[in-house]
């Protein structure tokens, strides 16, 4: 069964972009453009495998997307990829982005820009790292 994916981001032509190359790569995927409709999606429910999700955007914030996905049962890895650095905005924000690790929810993160090899290496190691033996 191939994995299925969750991409979110606000910017249309950067969801395609990523969507696109997953999907060239043999995953199934969908594509949100807020976090609102991500975790509507997710409500739904739909055996995903993994989140990818922008950190800043309207409506509902990507950190918050995986706090909510976390507390509807969603326990596989996700991807936050922003354009600031990984420590975010704010001490608040860090500490977020840092539960999300310990609890093992998040497992990379990504600077935009970034090239498509760096996409599909960070989705590799994460799924490698959810069915590595413990």
């Amino acid at each position: 069964m191939r994995k299925r994916i969750l991409v979110v981001d606000d910017n249309a032509s950067t969801a395609q972009v990523i969507s696109r190359a997953l999907e060239r790569a043999g995953y199934n995927v969908v594509t949100m453009f807020n976090g609102a409709e991500a975790t509507e999606a997710l409500r739904r429910g739909g055996d995903w495998s993994m989140i990818i999700t922008d950190i800043y955007m309207p409506m509902k914030d990507g950190i918050t997307v995986l706090e909510e996905a976390h507390d509807l049962g969603f326990t596989d890895c996700s991807i936050l990829m922003s354009g600031y650095p990984e420590n975010g905005r704010s001490p608040q924000e860090a500490s977020r982005i840092k539960r999300l690790r310990k609890i093992g929810l998040l497992r990379s993160y990504l600077k935009k820009p970034f090239r498509q090899p760096v996409l599909l290496k960070a989705v590799k190691d994460a799924f490698d790292t959810d069915t590595a033996p413990g």
